[in-house]
């Protein structure tokens, strides 16, 4: 079983890796088995009465191997996982999640597959190395004392099929006169039966291609390729030294949504979200992208194109964008180390997609204009119905690929100018509205979709506080410092709710995540700073915050940058800053979505309303804080019975 192990190779998944056993990995190839509870309250928890000597410390990577194993919250830092493998211990709540059972079981399966297959290879290779062996088999039954006899004349028998005919009679002359005879009878037998050994062989070759065929690579799963990716982009990186100096300046997100898998690309001005719709063939995606361009700096652009990523292996990628800077936008990248996460959730793929079809009134698939002396890009591109179905009342939108399907800019103009709108239904759109143009603009007089103030003129009033809704990059040093994993992975979604003066923001940093709350949200950009309300759940200490001491500030200073302040949620204060994305201004979440979340941290605590009063008239929730409904239950009961 050890030599079947060597052949197949480990099957790698989530994080994890199974090689006879699973395996946590962790970055950098180290990979450990998930220790037993016996093994790690040795390392922990030593009797010291015992005499034994106490067993060797481990590495820290092996720690943090078995936080993974068992479902806890990452660290990087030996002590840190020291202490949440002891925490664990000492309540009873180390068990390895139902997840990772289940992803054992389905790597198992998948290796003990490709165990079975390395081994009906390697015994269908077999046959063919000992054909020599099996002729000797059979004559066996005969006399011993005609082995030898045989064994020389079937030696001479095939070098005089491999010689010349000079060479026959030299090797005739060493055989002995006795023996001729001998040499006679096994000679037909000679020439026969290594025609027949081979005829084993053919048939057995014939089920080896069958299970060949019948056992061809599965397609890379989507689930496989959840992740950030950090990249390099020569000739973006060519174009704006400071990105290229700054690390982790470019990424991709990639996102799976059932057969189909989302992703975000950050490449300096440019930022937008593509779709593979399909699967891969031959380990390559093709999808379609959606994105921003602030390259200009007078204008904001929007544009769709297509685009073709390569899985190198399990954690390398590399790809091209069509029309995103120049004609070919070449990259290669490696996931980020440690477990796959996508910070973002499908929905807000899904949204920040429809935003762009509907703003640039996008439908049906980009076309892709190729310089001369270019080749089109080969292979089939997505084909979601999200791309190409239109409701019947839509019209149909086609793209203009060649200069001669669009009239001179003056005759637009002159068209546009001489028919006007008409109030009847009947009326055809007109040629300005059936020419659908790929690639759309703002002009800096609308400042819309720009995080700069230089996109508004002089003179003009500042842009509606309503553009703060969206996605922002932030950085928080406290965090950075203590949890490697949120380095420039930090983000903020904040929505203005436009039916009332509220603003809500929803956060997942480390092992915090929470909603938070301005009522009244800002009313214009401003320095000086909007209260705030927070709550969140701690997964460092499994417990939720809301209510008393939750509470911060935030300060819009100018459009598309915040600055804030987090009051008891990590030590003191934690403070952060941050740039919102250009894009649509969406931020992939309904307003009604964060209230339902603001709602349900209490419920989380004291449990469903119609719950919530015990008969007992409960003073204290489970935390041994003040249930204020467990006292008023408790008033209304006293009032009732007076």
């Amino acid at each position: 079983m050890a030599n079947m192990s060597a052949l197949a190779p480990d099957i790698v998944r989530d994080g994890f890796a199974y090689q006879g056993q699973l395996l946590a990995d962790v970055g950098n190839f180290n990979r450990h088995p998930r220790a037993s509870e016996a093994e790690l309250t040795a390392l922990l928890r030593p009797d010291k009465s015992s005499k034994t000597t106490s067993q060797k410390d481990q590495v820290g990577h092996w720690y943090v191997a078995q936080l993974k194993h068992y479902g806890l919250p990452q660290t990087k830092d030996k002590n840190a996982a020291k202490i949440r493998l002891l925490d664990a211990l000492n309540t009873g709540k180390l068990k390895v999640p139902a997840d990772v059972r289940k992803l054992e079981t389905a790597l198992k399966k998948e290796y003990n597959a490709a165990i079975r297959k390395a081994r009906a290879e390697a015994k269908a290779k077999t046959p063919v190395a000992d054909t020599a062996p099996t002729t000797p088999a059979k004559k066996r039954k005969r006399d011993e004392k005609d082995d030898s006899g045989r064994d020389a004349t079937a030696a001479s028998a095939r070098k005089t099929k491999e010689a010349e005919p000079a060479k026959k009679k030299t090797q005739a002359t060493p055989v002995a006169p006795a023996k001729k005879k001998a040499q006679a009878t096994p000679a037909k037998p000679a020439k026969t039966k290594p025609q027949a050994t081979p005829a084993k062989p053919r048939t057995v070759a014939t089920p080896q291609k069958k299970k060949t065929a019948a056992s061809d690579p599965k397609k890379p799963t989507s689930d496989s390729k959840k992740g950030v990716y950090f990249l390099t982009i020569p000739n973006i990186a060519n174009e704006w030294r400071a990105l290229a100096a700054t690390p982790k300046s470019f990424k991709i997100l990639l996102c799976p949504d059932g057969d189909r898998l989302w992703g975000s690309y950050t490449f300096g001005p440019f930022s937008g979200v593509f779709l593979i719709d399909e699967g891969p063939r031959d380990e390559t995606f093709r999808f379609v992208w959606r994105g921003t361009d602030t390259s200009d700096p007078t204008k904001v652009k929007f544009a769709t194109g297509l685009g073709d990523m390569h899985f190198l292996d399990a954690r390398q990628i590399a790809g091209t964008f069509y029309n995103l800077y120049d004609y070919r936008t070449s990259f290669e990248g490696k996931v980020a180390s440690g477990a796959r996460h996508c910070p973002r959730d499908a929905l807000s793929f899904q949204n920040e997609w429809d935003d762009y079809a509907t703003t640039n009134n996008w439908f049906g698939r980009p076309s892709i204009k190729v310089p001369q002396g270019e080749r089109r890009p080969i292979g089939q591109f997505a084909k979601n119905p999200a791309l190409s179905a239109l409701k019947p009342d839509e019209p149909r939108y086609l793209p203009v690929d060649t200069p001669e399907d669009t009239p001179p800019k003056g005759q637009q103009e002159q068209k546009i100018k001489e028919e006007p709108d008409s109030p009847s239904g009947d009326s055809q759109p007109t040629p300005a509205d059936t020419t659908a143009r790929r690639t759309s603009y703002v002009q800096p007089t609308d400042g819309f979709y720009s995080n700069s103030l230089s996109v508004t003129r002089p003179g003009h009033e500042p842009v509606d506080i309503g553009q703060i809704t969206g996605i922002y990059d932030i950085r928080c040093l406290q965090l950075e410092d203590d949890f490697l994993e949120t380095q420039n992975n930090l983000m903020l979604r904040l929505n203005r709710d436009p039916r009332s003066s509220k603003c809500w923001a929803s956060f997942d940093w480390g092992p915090f995540s929470g909603v938070i709350q301005m009522n009244p949200g800002p009313a214009s950009y401003s320095p000086h700073p909007v209260t705030l309300g927070w709550r969140a759940r701690d997964l460092l200490t499994d417990r939720i915050r809301f209510g008393r001491g939750c509470n911060g500030k935030m300060v819009f200073p100018k459009p598309g940058a915040i600055e804030g302040t987090l009051f008891g949620l990590y030590g003191e204060a934690i403070e952060f800053w941050g740039e919102r994305r250009t894009g649509p201004r969406n931020c992939g979440r309904a307003p009604n979505s964060f209230q339902e979340d603001w709602d349900s941290y209490p419920s989380q605590v004291y449990g469903p309303p119609s719950q919530s009063g015990s008969d007992d008239g409960e003073l204290y929730d489970q935390n041994g804080n003040l249930n204020p409904r467990g006292r008023f239950s408790e008033l209304l009961k006293r009032n009732q019975s007076g």
